[in-house]
């Protein structure tokens, strides 16, 4: 042993040595373990009285572990798992961790030892098999055998091992192709290796798998078969009946679409759905549900399809359905809409109103307009020089017939004319080519023109033809006189003696014979060219006059004839003969005096057009501390009044279109035909200018005509008591003194003004001037601002005042102190009188909307009654805004009755009366376009509420019972919407939204607000684009500003907002945007922290936790801004509301909800106005304000105007309105909220019928709704209740309104119907 290197196991010497011990007491078990787990194996127990010397543990023949001399157990490194538990010598055991199946082996611990004295040495052992099992290896591939429509059969090979677990079974399992998660499964014995799987659907595509199982699980999944599919149900035994496609294809969509194509794909069914095989899909489509057509499409694999050959602009209802040989499944459909595309080609009907340079061309619009009707393209060519010119027609487009002047072009001239619609969707195809002519010309002068005496009594005159004429040369003039003033003329008709060419130019030479002998002629020669067109005649420029003497003449003592002008005058001269050189001088003189007279005459006629057009030169009269005004002195022209005549409606529109043509110069060049006629000295005005009426004129250029001026009642008691006021009575349609025109009153005629409403027995006050306009003096106040005040012997008390967006109504009632109780007749003693009030009507201009004036003037003078007297109007001069009155309920009275329209020759009839009666051409220009917006809507757009319901079937309905004869066959709402939406603004009037520096602030280019409605915020100095912020003012019932609409606050763009708010003093705001943390995010500050505002000028902080309302849908916050400069607070709050307004189409009346908790915080007119807030400041703000509207004007007048509100809207902030639906949703949301109140037998506060009140006052003319009684405040300098102080419950912010307005005092008995 000299050569054993230390620490050195030599296993077979020590192995072979302790195999030579006896060995007694063998034991044998067998344990069974899983794979991963651990396990202990034990060796034999010994007594305590035996020592061990040795002890190992070996695995079949392998050594695991030797306990050495030193009684260290050495376990080798391949047997890292195995570990030696000892407990004393008596108990040790073999723990082998995280089994492997390669430990499945045979254990077998020695144990070697020796009793205490060492003199017996035995051995034991102690055998344990350990077996170590798995999860059976996975079975072989499936193998499919036979297919059945509804079965399958597989076959399989066994699972390779059991790992030591005997299978139990095996599973077939079968899963669709498609939808991994249907699987079936079928169980079999360990010894079956062959499955036929039932119940599968026909015609689906399978696979197929299979686990073998044992005691420890389920094996891995065997490889998938190849895909199988089952045959169809008549392929097979199952004479079963085969079902059609049991669901319908699915995702169904428009992947794109143009004008007349759709692009639809889907998807197809489930392939276990489809019952057999999928042979393709049915399409239907079609604008009417019950009119559809059919595509059948034969490809199953097919996901994709183009409708094609459709029409633009329209909404195509599209369902698809899959199908087998047996039927088709069920259908999934949607809506589609088509793009606008171009309009089909209009159609030239004729032309007419041939010139020498113009002619009107009349087509027909596009049988389909296919989107939204722009404007068309005029184009014309000149047939000879290949010139192309063209413009386009705007406007007022949408008429039956339409015409366009076309000028500038060269006389007797071949054009070709076509015309192209332009739409929404582009320009349509041009109309077939036109031919128009121009007429022809007058020619030129004959050349060489000469006279030769033949005898004594003929002439021989010859010239050369014109050298510049059109057609021919139809005849000629020859024009002259003799010495003696005789008038020498002869007509030459050629149109019956031209020569070969047909065109007269070779007739070069005429005799004049049967002259007097011994006389002196002059002549001159002019060609004649005849027109196409008509019998008219153009004569061309006349030759230089020749001279010629037939016989002896001797001009010494005879009278001379000069000819100094083209008149052909006959001057006599003085005796005797004269120089040449003298006669050229007289001729000269005269011409240029002709020339002074003409600038002369231009002047005059040029300061008389002045005067009734400049809005500066009314002329106040003087007071005490005013230096004396210079008198106007206008010398004018008198001339007869042309007689205009009148104008069918069904021709008015197209009028005022070629009225508007170049610029308006047919409204320009008739207004100032109607100024020439119309004279102001042609009737006398003496009381006007008696010294003690002076004072009582606000002008002094405006006075009363004596003829028709209104003559107040003296007392005989009363000597010097005036009967002067500056007033006219001026005429109606078919009424004579249907009106008053009177001036604004000035202080000193109050007393007067009321005792001609007395007098008149006037009901009806129209006034339309703001008291103060442009830092001046209009009008005084003539009525109590509160309570009653005494005029005279008048006693004037103001009832009630009701607001309206645009005018204010008050109702007085007159006393007359005079009148005794017991001696007055029915209303002798007390009157009620209405005061109509327009506020936003500026001084010699026109209001910016139409539609407000139309209203005004209708409520207005439907509140006079049979027995009243005339309505009395004034404005400040009472002329321009009155005169404008005063026509347009004339002209409606007008088409009410005869259906014609003569602004002009009724312009003419009222200035007889008074002088100036509308005095600017924007002012008359303004009652056609009102006259237009008149025939358009009908007459009147309001919708009473008892007839919402069938209105609501109307709109669905073609257009019918129109004012104006039907000009389209499209459906009332189809008409109304695209009337409504008709304006499309320039980059003018979007100015400030599209600068450069503010484009970055919006967040859409199609949601821009208008300059004339933007909000302006406080400017910055130095900063361009400070004052933008992407809002707009729009009108609610009671304000013309009480609505902010603006899109949601970006990041740039919050303090911008909060700025509005505080500027605005707004005091509410309502959110409609979805909130959420990317696009749409709070811009509020949250409970405990504030931001700053403005550079830090005020403080936005929250004041009280969100109040939530689950049952509304909306949580109300409210904040405090609060201003660090200055010692003021002001209120606001936040009604954030969710999912409005389409959570409530269950339940369309409770959309009203969040309106009506908004309105419940502003209570009062003085409010800065309400901020309505969604992405984009568009549709969703548009309907909430139109709702907020339309429901207190459904309250207050039993009626509601949806196409008043919404158009006015629309020139506001044109998207608004957005879609057709859009307009009808209002409609049926309104008509649900009275239709809730009809079915609720208790009135609450928010019921039409809780406000309405209804007492009808008598009229001849058509009632629009009815004034409420409610009490309202339109005052000035009032402070805003939300508006808070630090130290007061009430401070000085104030909010500006009307400043004619006062208390209101409520009349309990006063009635109207308005």
């Amino acid at each position: 042993m000299a050569h054993v290197t230390k620490m050195t196991l030599y296993w077979f010497s020590i192995y072979f040595m302790l195999c030579n011990f006896p060995t007694y007491g063998l034991t044998y078990s067998t344990v069974y373990e899983i794979v991963g787990h651990s396990i202990a194996l034990k060796c034999p127990e010994l007594d305590q009285d035996s020592v061990v010397s040795t002890a190992m543990w070996s695995k079949d023949t392998e050594l695991v572990a030797i306990k050495a001399a030193n009684d260290k157990w050495i376990i080798p490194l391949n047997n890292s798992r195995a570990k030696i538990e000892e407990n004393n010598a008596q108990s040790i055991q073999l723990v082998i961790e995280n089994l492997e199946m390669k430990d499945t082996a045979i254990y077998k611990c020695e144990l070697f030892y020796a009793d205490q004295t060492g003199s017996n040495k035995n051995n034991v052992t102690s055998t344990t098999k350990l077996i170590v099992q798995d999860k059976p290896e996975k079975p072989g591939q499936p193998i499919i055998k036979e297919i059945g429509s509804r079965n399958v059969t597989a076959w399989w090979s066994a699972s390779g091992n059991d790992m030591n677990s005997a299978i139990i079974s095996y599973k077939l399992y079968i899963k669709h192709c498609t939808d991994t998660e249907q699987v079936k499964s079928w169980e079999v014995g360990p010894d079956i290796f062959e499955k036929t799987a039932l119940d599968l659907s026909p015609y689906t595509c399978y696979k197929a798998f299979v686990v073998a199982e044992n005691a420890v699980g389920p094996s891995d999944p065997s490889l998938e078969s190849d895909e199988f599919v089952t045959l169809e149900e008549d392929s097979v035994d199952y004479q079963l009946v085969m079902d059609s496609p049991s669901e319908a294809p699915y995702n169904l969509h428009s992947a794109n679409q143009t004008s007349t194509e759709i692009y639809l794909a889907w998807e197809a069914p489930p392939s276990g759905t489809l019952n057999g095989v999928l042979t393709g899909y049915l399409i239907k489509y079609g604008l009417n549900k019950n009119n559809l057509t059919s595509v059948n499409i034969t490809d199953p694999l097919a996901t994709s399809y183009v409708l094609k050959n459709l029409k633009p602009n329209s909404m195509y209802t599209v369902s698809i359905m899959a199908q087998n040989s047996r039927g088709t499944s069920p259908e999934v459909d949607t809506s589609i809409q088509t793009k606008p595309g171009p309009p089909s080609k209009p159609r030239i009907t004729h032309i007419n109103n041939n010139s020498e340079k113009s002619f009107n061309v009349n087509w027909e619009p596009p049988r389909e307009i296919n989107g939204k009707l722009e404007r068309y393209n005029l184009e014309w060519t000149h047939t000879t020089t290949n010139e192309k010119r063209s413009r386009y027609i705007t406007g007022h487009i949408m008429y039956d017939s339409m015409s366009a002047l076309v000028q500038d072009l060269e006389p007797y001239t071949k054009y070709n004319l076509r015309v192209a619609a332009v739409s929404d969707g582009g320009e349509g195809e041009f109309s077939d080519e036109f031919p128009a002519f121009t007429d022809v010309a007058a020619p030129s002068s004959p050349l060489n023109f000469n006279m030769t005496a033949l005898g004594s009594s003929s002439l021989y005159l010859s010239w050369s033809p014109p050298a510049k004429f059109y057609k021919s040369i139809d005849g000629y003039i020859i024009k002259g006189w003799d010495h003696r003033g005789k008038i020498i003329e002869d007509v030459i008709d050629l149109t019956k003696t031209k020569d070969i060419s047909g065109n007269g130019a070779s007739y070069t030479q005429h005799t004049l014979r049967n002259l007097a002998t011994n006389a002196r002629y002059n002549l001159r020669i002019a060609a004649v060219t005849g027109s196409i067109f008509s019998k008219v005649n153009y004569t061309g420029d006349f030759t230089e006059a020749k001279s010629v003497t037939l016989g002896t003449y001797n001009d010494v003592g005879s009278a001379v004839i000069r000819d100094y002008s083209k008149a052909n005058e006959a001057i006599d001269a003085a005796e005797g003969s004269f120089h040449p050189g003298f006669i050229v001088a007289i001729v000269l003189g005269v011409l240029i005096l002709v020339t002074l007279a003409a600038l002369l005459v231009g002047y005059r006629f040029y300061n008389c057009r002045r005067l009734y057009q400049a809005a500066y030169l009314y002329l106040a009269v003087p007071s005490n501390s005013q230096p004396t005004a210079q008198t106007i002195i206008t010398v004018e022209e008198h001339s007869e009044e042309k007689q205009y005549p009148d104008i069918g409606v069904a021709d008015f529109i197209s009028h005022v279109e070629h009225m508007h043509m170049d610029s308006d110069i047919g409204f320009s060049q008739e207004f100032d035909e109607i100024n020439r006629t119309s004279y102001s000295d042609k009737y006398p005005c003496e009381s006007s200018n008696i010294n003690d009426n002076r004072s009582k004129n606000r002008y002094i250029n405006i006075v009363a005509y004596d003829h028709s001026r209104v003559v107040l009642k003296t007392e005989l008691s009363r000597i010097r008591q005036s009967d002067y006021i500056n007033a006219n009575y001026v005429d109606g349609y078919k009424k004579h003194k249907a009106y008053i025109a009177t001036q604004g009153p000035l202080p000193q005629t109050f007393p007067d003004f009321w005792r001609m409403i007395w007098e008149q027995n006037s009901s009806v006050i129209v006034m339309i001037t703001n008291l103060m306009e442009k830092g001046r003096r209009k009008c005084d106040q003539y009525w109590p601002n509160d309570g009653a005040e005494t005029y005279g012997h008048l006693h004037v008390k103001l009832v009630n005042t009701i607001p309206r967006a645009h005018y204010t109504v008050r109702i007085f009632t007159l006393k007359n102190l005079k009148v005794k109780k017991r001696h007055s007749m029915k209303g002798g003693q007390e009157r009620t009188v209405f005061h109509f009030h327009y506020t936003e009507w500026p001084d010699h201009g026109v209001p910016d909307y139409s539609l407000p004036v139309l209203t005004f003037v209708q409520k207005s003078a439907a509140q006079r009654g049979p027995d009243h007297g005339p309505i009395v109007v004034h404005c400040s001069a009472g002329v321009g805004r009155t005169g404008t009155y005063i026509l347009i309920d004339s002209m409606i009275a007008q088409i009410e009755d005869r259906k014609s329209i003569n602004i002009p020759g009724f312009t003419q009839l009222i200035r007889r009366q008074r002088n100036f009666l509308v005095q600017t051409e924007d002012q008359y220009i303004f009652i056609h376009e009102l006259l237009v917006e008149y025939l358009l809507g009908n007459g009147s757009t309001e919708v009473k509420e008892e007839a919402l319901s069938d209105y609501l079937i109307l709109l669905d309905q073609p257009v019918s019972n129109q004012v104006l004869p039907a000009i389209t066959s499209s459906t009332l709402l189809d008409r109304q919407y695209q009337l409504i939406t008709d304006y499309t603004p320039n980059e003018l009037d979007q100015s400030a939204a599209l600068k450069p520096v503010n484009l970055g602030k919006n967040r859409v280019g199609s949601l821009l607000p208008v300059n004339l409605k933007r909000v302006l915020l406080s400017a910055r100095p130095g900063v361009e684009g400070s004052d933008y912020i992407n809002a707009t003012y729009l009108q609610g019932y009671k304000k013309s500003s009480e609505f902010i609409v603006t899109q949601h606050p970006t990041d740039d763009t919050t303090e911008d907002f909060w700025r509005m708010v505080w500027d605005k003093n707004s005091p509410v705001i309502v959110v409609i945007s979805p909130i959420d943390e990317i696009e749409y995010k709070e811009f509020w500050p949250s409970k405990g922290s504030s931001i700053e505002i403005d550079s830090g000028n005020f403080r936005l902080a929250m004041k009280d936790e969100p109040i939530v309302d689950e049952e509304q849908g909306f949580v109300t916050t409210e904040f405090i801004l609060d201003s660090i400069q200055y010692d003021y607070t002001l209120l606001t709050r936040i009604i954030l509301v969710k999912n409005w307004p389409q959570g409530y189409t269950t339940d369309l009346h409770k959309i009203f909800n969040v309106i009506s908790a908004a309105q419940s915080y502003v209570n009062s007119l003085e409010c800065g106005p309400l901020v309505v807030v969604d992405r984009f400041g568009s549709v969703e703000a548009g309907t909430f304000c139109a709702l907020w509207t339309l429901r207190d004007q459904i309250i207050s007048e039993k009626c509601a105007d949806f196409y008043q509100v919404c158009k006015l809207y629309h020139f506001k902030r044109p998207g608004i309105i957005g879609t057709k639906e859009n307009y009808l949703f209002l409609h049926q949301v309104l008509a649900a909220y009275c239709q809730h109140f009809q079915d609720d037998p208790v009135p609450n506060s928010s019921s039409p019928r809780h406000h309405h009140i209804s007492l009808h006052h008598g009229s001849t003319r058509s009632k629009n709704g009815t004034l409420p009684r409610a009490n309202a405040n339109n005052g000035n300098n009032v402070h805003n209740s939300n508006t808070l102080p630090r130290s007061s419950a009430q401070m000085g912010r104030s909010y500006s309104g009307d400043s004619m307005s006062g208390p209101i005092i409520d009349s309990p008995k006063l009635e109207t119907n308005i």
